[in-house]
């Protein structure tokens, strides 16, 4: 029986591997990024980055997969890590930052229930967050906190739900969580009415820096597609470029047979002319080690964290002579 590869040069790789649970164990070279099973850590068991938590394990019917996500960092090193596990999540699984993580269950066959009072604590955690954004955006001039506030709320409604924590709040967090506009709890009407202008302003301003940032880019892009470069800016979204004979690689360094990607597109092609959209439910399509999660009836497809348009396939496709 072949041995399985469990050191890798690339974090990005490591990540990937861990998300989809590929395998077991997985590390680089200095055992400075690594997982076990559903945990993946920085530097030693002592920062655990993020934790899968199967339906199984959280006992909640109405929710999938879970990314316990330890919402603090401590060096650039650990950031960097941090981003490329982030980027490997799966667009699937819902991903709860906490302040604490439960206690130690990195083994499987998890009971979380147990730790209600931990989940209560990283609940009061987020309100107490909420609080002090709201204090902030009273003062800011510019900054629209709303983004920011409404996670905060996400985060705290999904770990009450999911590991039902009800009872064990107070009346006043409940009102503020499941609010329809908790900022209405939080701000006056001119705050909001200020907020409300402030996003219009910002969405006009980001689209502008976007196409400016494109613009800049492009040069970057060609040479990443012309192999000049193994790093795409990543403004530039998902690309596709053909590694060798045998693999297609994306723009953020995923890896995935060449068959397969021949396969998968034909199965994009199939729900474009149907016009029917191809979810993930029971029925898995396997590419490599990665598992395609969604094609829209346009073709846009949701891989994980990668998230292709179906121009960007149908290009690759074109060159390769498959369409």
């Amino acid at each position: 029986m072949a041995r399985i590869k469990q050191v890798f040069s690339s974090k990005d790789e490591i990540a990937h591997l861990w998300a989809h649970q590929s395998q077991e164990h997985a590390r680089n070279s200095g055992n400075s990024f690594y997982f076990n099973n559903k945990s993946i850590y920085s530097y030693g068991s002592h920062f655990e980055i993020a934790r899968i938590v199967t339906p199984e394990e959280h006992k909640n019917k109405d929710y999938g997969t879970l990314v316990l996500w330890y919402d603090h960092s401590y060096s650039n090193t650990t950031a960097k890590q941090q981003n490329a596990v982030s980027y490997a999540i799966p667009s699937h699984y819902t991903r709860i930052n906490v302040n604490k993580m439960p206690y130690g269950y990195t083994h499987r066959d998890n009971d979380y229930s147990k730790e209600k009072e931990t989940f209560v604590n990283n609940v009061r955690e987020h309100i107490k967050s909420v609080e002090e954004l709201a204090k902030k955006q009273l003062r800011a001039r510019k900054y629209d906190y709303t983004r920011e506030i409404n996670s905060h709320i996400e985060h705290a409604v999904n770990l009450t739900n999911i590991f039902k924590l009800k009872s064990k709040l107070k009346k006043s967090e409940k009102e503020l969580i499941y609010s329809d506009n908790p900022l209405e709890i939080l701000l006056s009407e001119d705050a909001i009415k200020k907020i409300k202008e402030n996003k219009r302003k910002a969405i006009e301003a980001e689209k502008r820096k976007k196409a400016r940032e494109l613009a800049e880019a492009k040069e970057g892009i060609e040479k990443w597609r012309n192999h000049e470069t193994s790093y795409c800016p990543y403004v530039a979204g998902y690309l596709l470029r053909v590694k060798d004979s045998e693999t297609i690689e994306t723009s953020r360094r995923a890896e995935v047979p060449m068959d397969n990607a021949k396969k998968l597109w034909k199965l994009v092609q199939h729900v474009v002319e149907t016009g029917q959209q191809w979810k993930r439910n029971g029925v898995t399509f396997e590419i490599g080690v990665y598992s395609v999660d969604l094609i829209h009836s346009s073709g846009d497809m949701v891989v994980g964290c990668h998230k292709i348009e179906y121009s960007e396939m149908l290009n690759l496709a074109t060159k390769l002579g498959w369409a």
